[in-house]
């Protein structure tokens, strides 16, 4: 739940999958059809999609996989694509950013 689609279905479609008019004859696709629609890519391309997860870092990874995500349930995952998937109006943390930012500026002896 609280997934909304507002943009037009021509949009929606992700590679090599597209949304096609028959199974979405409507301009805009809704919610659960687009939610659909995930499912089926998904199973279509056999990925192996991770939910419901607080992920607390993500990580460089090695030559095993690129990245590593820790979770807070000390679950690491190993992967060779992250998605971040924050949803519509997703507000970054911005005190947190603007603190790494200074430092980085600081490091490098920008004022």
């Amino acid at each position: 739940q609280g997934l909304e689609v507002t943009t037009h279905k021509k949009y929606c479609g992700l590679p090599g999958f597209a949304v096609k008019h028959r199974d979405f004859p409507e301009d805009h696709v809704t919610a659960s059809n687009y939610q659909h629609y995930l499912n089926i890519y998904a199973h279509r391309f056999s990925l192996d999609i991770r939910r419901g997860y607080d992920v607390v870092g993500v990580e460089k990874g090695d030559t095993t996989s690129a990245w590593i995500v820790r979770c807070s349930d000390k679950t690491v995952f190993r992967a060779s694509v992250v998605v971040a998937a924050t949803g519509k109006n997703a507000q970054a943390n911005k005190q947190e950013a603007i603190g790494e930012l200074q430092s980085q500026l600081h490091d490098n002896n920008i004022k």
